[in-house]
């Protein structure tokens, strides 16, 4: 628990910037969900076990929340997005900093995600 509330507390200062534009599941659908759209930023975050959540910063930039819905399994997280991308940035829940996407940080452990800023 002390993990989850050291993780809520790095990103809150950029959650509390955000407004979330969208949501929407990959693979199976719960009850009153949707896929992807033509609108939506992302065409696949790389498999059907994700959610995916839109959001826009007060400064006008865009990050996505990709959730893995296993909660048995990590999964790679390989986004592919309809909009051009210069890159992507992990937002740390260690720090709140904007580090790499890469290697070990593209795989999302169960029932965790990943805060991604859009370059």
């Amino acid at each position: 628990m002390q993990n989850v509330n050291l993780q809520i507390q790095k990103l809150a200062p950029t959650l509390l910037k955000l407004t979330c534009d969208d949501v929407y599941h990959f693979g199976s659908l719960p009850k009153g969900t949707h896929l992807p759209t033509e609108k939506s930023l992302l065409k696949t975050a790389g498999g059907d076990d994700f959610m995916a959540g839109e959001f826009t910063h007060q400064d006008g930039s865009r990050y996505v929340m990709i959730v893995n819905k296993d909660v048995v399994k990590s999964h790679r997280c390989s986004p592919q997005f309809r909009v051009p991308v210069k890159g992507l940035k992990l937002i740390s829940p260690y720090s709140g900093q904007p580090v790499e996407f890469t290697r070990e940080q593209v795989w999302i452990s169960p029932g965790s995600g990943a805060l991604l800023k859009l370059e």
